[in-house]
């Protein structure tokens, strides 16, 4: 059963994954662009503003949808500011210096990095400074989204650690698709750029077991901090730590 299901979501991704890679060689060819191997550096800034203003508003849409469906059952979501903030800057504490563990273990067992950043590539593209930004986001995304989800009584099989991480796994390999997708779309390039090419090296089925543990180690460690007192201030201080350790040493 597990099989079959990893079976059928490895086919829905490489679905995915054609049909963003046909819509954006129609969208540069009409624009008469092709890939670009990486993205100039003048237009970093204009990036990192466009992914916030594009991505932001999609991700709250989805928590909103997964908060005010139909439960009768459900109870309110417990999420708050101070708790948002916390989760993300902790997650960008842990997620961009992880990205480089993880891809130069990739590198020592198979010669070769798992992916490569093309936009704002830092430490050999391993990771990348839009990351201030994306993972941020992100960890405010999985902090409402999970919460909106474990309010809802009608989904109590997805209120385990481990189907939560589950979970982190599978949304994020789709948001890594809608990532290159906007990338590609919108400027030519890869955001990052996946060298296994199961998916059309927008991500990979390699990275789901990496990003299951991630998760479980992740979820774990979040609930903890969130319990901190000033988790606020928690939330500022692991996003300037995580800007020494991404920046400071790039």
């Amino acid at each position: 059963m597990a099989v079959a299901g990893l079976a059928a979501y490895a086919l829905t991704l490489k679905g995915l994954a054609f049909l963003v890679l046909s819509f954006a060689g129609d969208a540069s060819r009409s624009r008469g662009l092709g890939v670009q191997p990486v993205l100039p550096p003048e237009r970093h800034a204009e990036f990192v503003l466009l992914f916030v203003l594009v991505f932001s508003p999609a991700l709250y849409a989805v928590v909103r949808w997964t908060r005010d469906a139909p439960d009768p059952a459900a109870t309110s979501s417990p999420t708050t500011w101070p708790g948002m903030i916390c989760a993300a800057g902790f997650t960008f504490l842990c997620a961009a210096p992880l990205e480089i563990v993880v891809d130069s273990a990739f590198v020592a067992a198979t010669g070769r990095p798992c992916w490569e950043y093309r936009v704002w590539p830092l430490h050999r593209g391993y990771t990348s400074g839009v990351g201030a930004a994306m993972w941020p986001m992100y960890g405010a995304f999985v902090y409402a989204f999970h919460a909106a989800i474990r309010s809802r009584r009608d989904l109590v099989w997805l209120h385990g650690l481990a189907a939560r991480a589950g979970l982190v796994a599978v949304e994020a390999m789709v948001l890594e698709i809608a990532a290159n997708a906007f990338a590609l779309v919108g400027y030519g390039c890869f955001y990052f750029y996946y060298f296994p090419s199961d998916l059309e090296n927008l991500t990979t089925m390699q990275i789901l077991v990496p990003y299951f543990g991630a998760g479980v180690i992740g979820l774990t460690l979040l609930e903890q901090v969130q319990r901190l007192p000033h988790p606020a201030v928690v939330g500022v201080l692991s996003w300037v730590a995580g800007l020494v350790l991404v920046f400071g040493a790039g």
